[in-house]
């Protein structure tokens, strides 16, 4: 029985021990590029739900926006522009504008205080009369606070506010996301 020389066990050695190396080297990139694949799928998901965060919150305060604007002085009106006769402004009784009249503000259609869904998340809204009450977000005498909190399934909240100079204009004042 012929054995191989020390020189040639010594090469097939070599081979095999670079042979594991190799090995061993390429199943760590094969394991480090399954890995940045995965962070970088759940990184990308994560910033897309971000942002429709973001863009539903924004969509909250446009909504805010428009209903004061619609609504005018009796926008942020807690009793739901009723005047203190119990009848809402603009009723007349019982012809055209008796009761449920263009006047009187439902509850179920005052977006404050309340969760609405829109655009697979929810928003909810938040007005600061700051003439008449001071708000946590901003120290100001005057104007009308918006505070939107979006929420998409599995997702923290994202508060935007919006400072509006109230009726009859309602204009933007500022815009920002608090801390």
């Amino acid at each position: 029985m012929h054995l191989g020389s020390p020189c040639q066990d010594r090469r097939q050695g070599t081979v095999l021990l670079f042979t594991l190396i190799l090995s061993a080297f390429l199943s760590g990139l094969l394991l480090l590029a399954t890995t940045a694949r995965i962070f970088d799928a759940k990184g990308s998901r994560f910033l897309e739900e971000s942002i429709r965060l973001l863009y539903l919150a924004d969509s909250g305060l446009a909504h805010g926006q428009a209903y004061c604007m619609t609504r005018g002085a009796d926008a942020l009106d807690p009793e739901g522009g009723e005047t203190g006769d119990g009848e809402a402004a603009g009723d007349q009784g019982e012809g055209e504008g008796g009761a449920g009249g263009a006047g009187e503000i439902a509850y179920e259609d005052r977006p404050f205080g309340r969760w609405i869904s829109f655009g697979g998340g929810q928003y909810r809204l938040e007005a600061f009369d700051l003439t008449r009450q001071s708000s946590p977000y901003l120290a100001r005498d005057s104007g009308v606070l918006l505070v939107c909190t979006s929420s998409v399934a599995g997702m923290p909240g994202r508060k935007l506010c919006l400072l509006l100079d109230g009726p009859p204009a309602w204009k933007r004042l500022a815009w920002w996301e608090p801390e």
